[in-house]
Order: C-alpha cells, then sequence, then structure tokens
C-alpha cells in the first residue's frame, strides 16, 4: 500500500511539475475604427479574438494597424513600511517612578505613542500614495504594425502570447506544418 501511495505521490509531483501554466496577455488593438482591449485568446490570419470587459471580440486582421502586448497586473496592494509597535513589556526595570528598558531609554508616554502611531500612519501612507503611479505604469512587451494583413511570421510571433496557443503548443505547431503541406 505504502508503495502505491508512493507512486502516486511521484506521479502527481511529476505532472505538476511540468505542467505548463498559461499567463494571460493583454493586447491593445488599433483598428481602422478605433482600439479595442482585452486579453488575447486566439490569432489566426483572418481574425484577432480578444476577451473583452464586454465579452469576445473577433477583429478581422485587414483592419489592424497596430498591436501592444502587454502583461496583466494585479491591482496594487497597499504596503507597510515603517511598523511601530505599542509593546511596553522590555520596559521591565524600575528606576524611581519610571519604568526603562535593558538600555536605560525611558518608557514612552501615551502621547509619544500616540503620535509614533499617527507619524508611521502618515509615512506608510504617503509612501503608497507615492507607489499607486509607479506600479500602474505597464509598457508593452511587444508590439507590431501591420500594413494591410498578417504575414505568416507576425501571426505565429502573436500568437505565442495568446491563450489557445498557450493551452495547446503541440496542437498548434502541427497545424501550421499541415496548413504549411498543403
Amino acid at each position: 500500500m505504502k508503495i502505491a501511495l508512493s507512486f502516486l505521490l511521484i506521479i502527481f509531483v511529476y505532472n505538476s511539475a511540468f505542467t505548463q501554466q498559461i499567463k494571460p496577455y493583454l493586447a491593445v488593438v488599433k483598428t481602422t475604427q478605433g482600439q479595442q482591449k482585452g486579453i488575447l485568446q486566439r490569432v489566426d490570419s483572418n481574425y484577432v479574438v480578444l476577451d473583452a470587459e464586454s465579452g469576445f471580440v473577433r477583429i478581422e486582421t485587414k483592419l489592424i494597424k497596430s498591436i501592444k502586448i502587454k502583461v496583466v497586473k494585479s491591482p496594487y496592494q497597499a504596503k507597510t513600511y515603517i511598523n511601530y509597535s505599542w509593546d511596553t513589556s522590555e520596559y521591565n526595570i524600575s528606576q524611581g517612578d519610571k519604568m526603562v528598558n535593558k538600555w536605560g531609554e525611558v518608557e514612552p508616554t501615551l502621547g509619544e505613542q500616540i503620535t509614533g502611531s499617527v507619524a508611521t500612519g502618515v509615512i506608510n501612507g504617503v509612501a503608497n500614495l507615492m507607489a499607486i503611479p509607479i506600479q500602474a505604469i505597464n509598457s508593452p512587451i511587444a508590439s507590431y504594425s501591420f500594413k494591410n494583413k498578417l504575414t505568416a511570421e507576425e501571426e505565429q510571433s502573436l500568437s505565442y502570447f495568446s491563450i489557445d496557443y498557450q493551452r495547446s503548443p503541440q496542437s498548434m505547431l502541427a497545424l501550421k506544418n499541415l496548413k504549411a503541406i498543403k
């Protein structure tokens, strides 16, 4: 029984280690009729399919002027850059009427603790406000410009970013090879 479970565990770890992760890419497509944004779903010689906020959008390749591929970013999460602790348990040595720690520092008063807490909150808030626009920068990782129609090389290069290609790169390559033979 232990051997069978060990064997199943090894197979599970092996399969999960070599499983391909699908990474969505944001495509900004400029056409003769405007601009469309969405997750790049599929690319072929006639159409580019995007998963936009309004649903799936099919764009004819002959209408496309340019495509910019960007990484999908998660929303900014506020961070704590400076932390203030209200813990006064280290002040355990009495020196007259005041408590001190082992280095001789006097225990902070309630006013000093409130001031420290408010100051760290303000500093963290300002630092997060400065970090939000920096994190929002999302420059393209690939740019394509088209004249009239996608060339085979452009189509193949662009399809690497599509969800369909990432799900099954072997079948996509096999289909392309079959088209080339005909």
